[in-house]
């Protein structure tokens, strides 16, 4: 973290209050829970003997300890506490100006608080990482991770990634007033899912070969393909697809139909695709 954290004296009296009545040796812990997102939230709790974690980072305040979590430290930066008071009470405030922030996660390193199940890439093959690794963020776009450890690509899902402190591009739809799917946002949770190789969204892929809505039971029908039709990643993008589709406001449930005729080419994809991808010719 690139700050200590700034606690007033009024604040530092407010949690000493607080420790009072708290087992000796108890610590308080500072947390951002769905951190670099609209909905971020910052905790203060205790902690009491035995619950410290091995990633928390320790703040020593003389009488207490701050104990900042392990995985918040990316939104803690310049974190500040306060109290305000009226003239009936007063309450802790906490500001964490970076809480909502979204990270710039590639080239970042993290390290594992538990073992991890992940999948290889390109076999899709299971791979079992222990506690304490070190892994390297190489893409983290939408809601795909994909990590290298000990020279492999790996990819985690979303609760996995979290833990490690990276997180989701959250999708924010505001409902049709007409109750019905609106097929633009459709696309808008589609564009927001990325191969796991490449760095380019699957429309723009041009993996997408065709959407049915159903506005009476709330489906969706998608036929989609893959790059390669033996890709072990297939199952882990469908998945992906489908958690997306059902963020889509009034969206209940999803049918997605891996198709591979025609089969795909780099002509399906989108010319903004081609230049990035160095596949323009």
């Amino acid at each position: 973290m690139d700050s200590q954290p700034q606690i007033t004296k009024p604040a530092r009296a407010f949690i000493e209050h607080l420790l009072g009545s708290q087992p000796p040796g108890t610590a308080v812990r500072l947390s951002v829970s769905k951190g670099g997102t609209p909905y971020a939230e910052t905790t203060l709790a205790f902690s009491r003997p035995g619950q410290r974690k091995e990633t928390d980072q320790i703040v020593d305040m003389g009488t207490f300890e701050l104990l900042l979590d392990g995985k918040s430290l990316p939104f803690l930066k310049a974190v500040s506490l306060d109290v305000l008071q009226d003239s009936r009470s007063q309450r802790l405030q906490i500001h964490t100006p970076f809480a909502k922030e979204p990270l710039d996660n590639c080239e970042r390193q993290v390290i594992t608080p538990r073992e991890l199940q992940a999948s290889l890439i390109p076999s899709g093959n299971t791979l079992i990482i222990p506690a304490g690794s070190t892994l390297k963020i190489t893409q983290a776009l939408g809601s795909i991770f994909t990590l290298q450890f000990e020279g492999n690509l790996v990819r985690l899902n979303s609760e996995d990634a979290r833990d490690l402190g990276v997180y989701t591009a959250q999708l924010a739809f505001t409902p049709p007033a007409n109750g019905r799917i609106c097929i633009d946002q459709v696309w808008e949770a589609l564009a927001s899912v990325y191969d796991p190789e490449i760095p380019v969204n699957i429309v723009s892929l041009g993996l997408i070969y065709g959407i049915t809505l159903n506005q009476e039971n709330g489906s969706v029908k998608l036929e989609m393909t893959l790059t390669a039709p033996g890709c072990g990643m297939g199952e882990v993008l469908v998945e992906d697809v489908r958690q997306r589709l059902l963020e889509v406001p009034f969206v209940k449930k999803t049918n997605i139909e891996m198709i591979f005729d025609p089969p795909w080419s780099i002509d399906r994809m989108s010319e903004e695709a081609r230049l990035e991808t160095g596949l323009y010719f």
